[in-house]
This record gives structure tokens, sequence and C-alpha cells, in this order.
């Protein structure tokens, strides 16, 4: 366990291709992944500790709400608040970019992932497909 704190930013589509396994985490299809990435993210950022990633989220930062897509740290870095200081920069850069709200969407099998949301103290809601489609 490394002791040096994270550092997140934006990387460049060039650098995809590193933060790859962190995301197959969150979306374990690589298909749906590569197809997100290209089709509903705005911006990748990854979390790295002593240059290496440790974690990886990729954001839709058109509309408001904006949306967490897809969230992972790496299996060894799991357990060490890693995957709240990420969400808790994400709320951050939101609101530097002026945004009032942001969801995470997350499919209700995924038991783990909703656990971990509500303990970061998000709250949960159902949203059909005929709503989403209507925003």
């Amino acid at each position: 366990m490394s002791s040096s704190p994270p550092d997140i930013r934006e990387i460049d589509p060039s650098e995809r291709e590193r933060v790859i396994p962190i995301l197959l985490l969150a979306e374990p299809s690589e298909r749906s992944l590569r197809w997100s990435l290209d089709h509903l993210s705005d911006a990748v950022y990854a979390m790295s500790r002593d240059g290496r990633p440790v974690g990886a989220a990729t954001v839709r930062w058109a509309g408001d709400p904006c949306e967490i897509v897809e969230l992972g740290v790496a299996e060894s870095e799991q357990g060490q608040g890693l995957g709240k200081r990420f969400v808790a920069w994400l709320l951050d850069e939101a609101r530097r970019r002026g945004k009032r709200a942001m969801e995470v969407g997350t499919p209700n099998a995924s038991l783990d992932n909703i656990a971990f949301y509500q303990r970061i103290g998000s709250h949960r809601y159902a949203r059909s497909a005929s709503s989403a489609n209507s925003s």
C-alpha cells in the first residue's frame, strides 16, 4: 500500500489504452466500454499513484445533470478510499464547470456498486427508459 497521494487528471485519447483494464472493472464488456468511450463520454480521467494508474473514470459533461459513465479502481487499490476521493474530485470538477447535479448510472444487479455509491452519500432513484428519452 502506497502512502503517496493520488493525482487525478484528464487524459488525452492517445492515453486511453493505459486505463482500459481499470475501466473494464466498471464495464466488463470491452465492446460496450469502447462504444461508450466513443459515443457517451466527453472526458476520461486517470487517477495515478507513483506514475501508475490506480483508477479511471469517464464522464459525460454535456447537459445538466452531467454523468459519471464509468468509474473503476484497480482491485489491488480497493478499500483505501480512492473511489470516494475520485467521486469527490469529479463533483468538485462539476461545480467548477457550473453543473448543478451529477448522475451515476449503475444496473440494479450491480449490488456492490450501488452499496458503494450509497455509502458515499448518493441518493438512489429509478429512471425508466421512457423518462430518459424525454429529457
